[in-house]
Formats: structure tokens, sequence, C-alpha cells
């Protein structure tokens, strides 16, 4: 609902104008306000942003589709459009695995180190808590 109303203005602004600087602006603020949400911590504010965030996806869903059928002869447009959408479900299937990887390894490599900030004597082994001197 909050990208239908968004994308028949957004259609008719693209007629209107030049549909690469559309395709340009709503892209580039997509991704600021994808960086907003990342720093905020109020959830309204949160909300408010990813509101933002899906009238600025019309500008980009609408024009992207639209500069294609402009830049792309008709004989070879369904071939573009199945590449287009087949890309953006490779993104939605891999993004969140490739996430989770990333993840992972970089709270691995905090653990480490965190782990050679430690004394010494408690990195050594695994038991080092359960001795007596540490208050077990």
């Amino acid at each position: 609902m909050q990208t239908r109303v968004p994308r028949r203005r957004a259609g008719r602004l693209a007629d209107a104008s030049d549909k690469a600087t559309l395709y340009k602006l709503g892209l580039t603020a997509f991704g600021l306000a994808s960086l907003l949400v990342g720093m905020l911590s109020s959830v309204p504010a949160i909300l408010v942003v990813r509101l933002l965030q899906g009238a600025l996806t019309a500008l980009v869903w609408v024009t992207g589709p639209a500069r294609l059928a402009d830049l792309v002869p008709p004989e070879r447009r369904g071939r573009v459009y199945g590449s287009m959408i087949s890309s953006n479900y490779m993104g939605l299937t891999l993004g969140p695995m490739v996430a989770a990887f990333w993840v992972l390894v970089s709270d691995a490599r905090r653990a480490g180190d965190r782990a050679e900030r430690r004394p010494a004597r408690e990195r050594g082994s695994i038991s080092a808590p359960l001795r007596a001197d540490a208050g077990v």
C-alpha cells in the first residue's frame, strides 16, 4: 500500500521528465535512507524513514523498466527484463546468506580480538575460569 500511490505519481513524473535522472535520484536517496535507518534507534523514526524508503522505491521500480524499454530494442526486451528480474531475486535469495556469513566472520574476528586482550593466564586453558582462585 505504501508504494501504490507513489508509483502512480512517479510514473507520471517519469513520463513528464528525464527517467535517468529520476532513477539516479531515487536510487541515491534510497541508499541514504537505508544508511539513516541503520543509525536510528527510535522505533517511530525508523518507521517514518521506512515509509520514505517505500516512496523512494517507487522511483526506482517505475523508472528502471521504463528506461530499459527506451534503451533496448524490442526484440531483446524479454531477455533483458528476465535478466533484471532474475538478478533481483538472486539478490533477495543470496543477500541474507551473505549478510549472515559477514556477521559470523566479523563476530569471530572480534571474539579473537577480545581473547587476545585477556590476561595470558586466562588464555591458557578452557578451564581457567573454573580454577579455585577464579572465585568458584
